[in-house]
């Protein structure tokens, strides 16, 4: 599984230090894979740098921005090889990176990732950056008749709007009229659901159809300024 997001030279270098923490991780049948115990705090001391991410609802430059696109490519890697999702957190906002209902969100130490090792074998955690691009692979001994797809569909899409915020012509923070003045862009509101999906091997017919989730990710209008005159 791979994902690419928007090109930046520190949070690419995020992308890197979070792969590598987490690249070659073995786990035993019945143990449990946590990415905020593993990978811990993304801070300057290890290496993090800044990069795009959440605060307080806004894109802002965050120390370890970036780190969740990791986490969500392993989410990914993880359902399609039917693997048990122990404990998972959406984004507030849909990611450009993932699909939806796809992701994965971490904010070290309150919202982890997890999974179990729920098969009768050893598997192995590969994760590798290269740029804004990050792959994520499980590996092990594939004995199933059965692929995993991991599929989406979207209930309901609605579109950020326009909001006009009025003030006064001698307003103190400046404003001019028709002044965009929203920290980030808009985004639109996205129902979803997405699917473990499993598919004969052998016909590639669909076998079963699980929901993994159901959820709805905020929106974000744009908003402007209209200046009005009390008088």
């Amino acid at each position: 599984m791979s994902t690419t997001a928007g090109w930046s030279a520190t949070r690419n270098k995020n992308l890197k230090l979070g792969c590598e923490a987490i690249n070659g991780i073995v786990l035993m049948p019945g143990e449990t894979f946590s990415f905020n115990k593993i990978v811990g705090a993304t801070t300057k001391d290890k290496g993090y740098d800044t990069g795009h991410g959440y605060l307080e609802g806004e894109v802002a430059e965050v120390i370890g921005g970036g780190i969740c696109q990791v986490a969500s490519t392993l989410y990914v890697a993880c359902v399609e090889a039917d693997l048990q999702i122990v404990e998972r957190y959406m984004h507030a906002y849909m990611p450009s990176y993932m699909g939806a209902s796809t992701d994965a969100t971490i904010f070290y130490p309150y919202l982890d990732y997890k999974f179990k090792n729920n098969t009768d074998r050893p598997i192995k955690v590969e994760a590798i950056a290269s740029g804004a691009k990050v792959t994520c692979k499980i590996l092990s001994v594939d004995t199933r008749d059965y692929y995993v797809k991991f599929e989406t569909v979207i209930v309901k899409n609605i579109p950020w709007k326009t909001v006009y915020k009025e003030y006064p012509p001698d307003n103190e923070e400046g404003y001019t009229d028709g002044q965009v003045i929203s920290k980030s862009s808009p985004y639109s509101s996205v129902e979803s659901k997405s699917y473990r999906n499993k598919y004969s091997k052998e016909t590639n017919k669909l076998i079963s159809s699980k929901l993994e989730n159901h959820e709805t990710y905020d929106s974000r209008d744009k908003v402007v300024v209209k200046i009005v005159d009390p008088n």
